[in-house]
């Protein structure tokens, strides 16, 4: 199994993902998004066996979920239902000064 790594980050500015993951590849994906000041908006849709974390942390600003399908949430922590299997996609979400937006569906 080849897993992935990602780092995406802006000193000034807002960084956005989207994802859409509906095949089996047989390897992970994590993703750390970072904004000093700025937002950080993941757009992510898992479907069938592919599952997927979110987690996130800020200094200042806040966090508000706009599409929760298929995740549970506990705390700082969105989860798909059906984790863990085989396939993930691990998002790791952080801002120093700025907003989280999360949009997260996972369809059976």
């Amino acid at each position: 199994m080849h897993d992935t790594s990602m780092f995406l980050s802006s000193i000034t500015g807002n960084v956005n993902v989207d994802i859409w993951q509906i095949i089996r590849t047989g390897h992970n994906l994590s993703i750390s998004e970072f904004a000093n000041t700025g937002g950080v908006s993941p757009d992510i849709i898992m479907e069938g066996n592919v599952s997927s974390t979110i987690d996130w942390a800020f200094q200042t600003g806040k966090v508000k979920i706009h599409r929760q399908v298929g995740f549970m949430l506990t705390g700082g922590h969105l989860e798909s239902e059906n984790h863990p299997v085989s396939d993930s996609v691990a998002l790791v979400l952080s801002t120093k000064t700025g907003q989280i937006d999360i949009w997260a569906k996972w369809i059976p």
